[in-house]
């Protein structure tokens, strides 16, 4: 062979070496990236469920301040008078649950624990209202029989609490 076709082929093999090392690094740069979105998802899955359980953590203080010893008159009394539950507290809890966009949960069952409990805490909302009339008007019905409602409503609360908590951890050891 002479010069010329040895620098054809110095070339050729060139040209292939290059465009191998150009696959090559647009592979690796895929998977980097790719491992970064992965690593960007898990973080906002992380804080998302954070999210979620500390909004269910603040409507379980809320709602746990009701008299839930319902043989305890004096701490009924002295409940009622200072107002009762603190329905805007469960309020924004409720605005917040529900603007919660329910895709963003890695699980169905993690969007079926926070559908529970947006349930659970709407429904504590109207057994404390009954309970609040019917301690102002006595003559109505017996106030324990809603409070003692709104007291199941609160233990389903915190099941799907624990079950939230259970697939944030599980997610994090899979990861």
């Amino acid at each position: 062979m002479n010069k010329s076709e040895w620098a054809a082929w110095v070339q050729a093999v060139g040209s292939i070496g290059a465009i191998l090392a150009a696959i090559g690094l647009a592979q690796h740069q895929y998977k980097l990236l790719a491992a970064r979105e992965h690593e960007r998802q898990r973080q906002a899955q992380l804080q998302f469920s954070n999210t979620v359980l500390s909004i269910a953590a603040y409507a379980q203080r809320a709602i746990s301040t009701a008299p839930f010893q319902t043989d305890d008159e004096v701490a009924a009394d002295r409940y009622f008078r200072e107002g009762g539950l603190d329905y805007g507290h469960l309020d924004q809890c409720l605005e917040a649950l529900k603007a919660i966009p329910l895709v963003q949960l890695s699980t169905g069952e993690g969007a079926i624990a926070v559908i529970s409990i947006i349930a659970s805490v709407e429904n504590c909302i109207q057994w404390f209202g009954q309970a609040d009339h019917l301690y102002v008007n006595p003559n109505s019905g017996d106030w324990k029989v809603p409070i003692d409602q709104a007291h199941r409503e609160l233990r389903k609360i915190e099941v799907a609490t624990a079950e939230l908590t259970a697939l944030r951890d599980s997610f994090l050891a899979g990861e």
